[in-house]
């Protein structure tokens, strides 16, 4: 399992090095699946977490077929939408990853330090970015599947249907 997501982490870091913005055509096809303050959201993340929000809702949308529903997209749209507010870039993200994965995030929060600081606000960018989600009036749906998506544990507690469970991870594991 390790070795699966350090592949995935590894083509997302260099993916997103990559500074080119989303085709004109993908961001219309976005903003017209999000609601008014879920399209604030989107427009706070850098280019390469737009692209990859698009490529996931995109195979939601192609796995879920007649079950698609602006909802389940919307979900996918925004489940990284808290990552903003470490205010974090690809490089630094990385090494942000490294550290939660070997050293974890005790101790973080209280710290003085700008680094530790932004990598503790990393690390809760689930629940933060379900805050943010509510807080603009968005989608029920996409606030608990940003605070839920990087936890399996709590995919349950979503009450999605499985299928719906089921395209949201493989489509956001390329």
């Amino acid at each position: 399992m390790k070795l699966r997501r350090f592949r995935h982490l590894s083509k997302r870091f260099f993916v997103a090095l990559w500074p080119v913005a989303p085709s004109s055509q993908d961001l219309e096809w976005a903003e017209s699946l999000l609601w008014e303050g879920e399209r604030g959201l989107f427009a706070t993340l850098p280019n390469h977490d737009q692209r990859h929000l698009i490529g996931v809702a995109r195979r939601v949308d192609a796995s879920l077929g007649d079950l698609s529903e602006e909802r389940w997209i919307a979900a996918a749209l925004l489940h990284d939408v808290g990552k903003a507010q470490s205010g974090l870039g690809p490089i630094r993200r990385a090494f942000a990853t490294i550290w939660i994965e070997l050293k974890g995030v005790d101790g973080l929060a209280l710290s003085q330090r700008a680094w530790s600081r932004r990598v503790y606000v990393y690390s809760q960018h689930p629940s933060l970015g379900c805050e943010d989600i509510r807080s603009c009036g968005g989608h029920e749906e996409a606030a608990l599947w940003a605070k839920a998506h990087d936890d399996p544990k709590q995919w349950s507690a979503t009450g999605f249907p499985s299928a719906v469970i089921d395209a949201l991870t493989k489509s956001d594991d390329d």
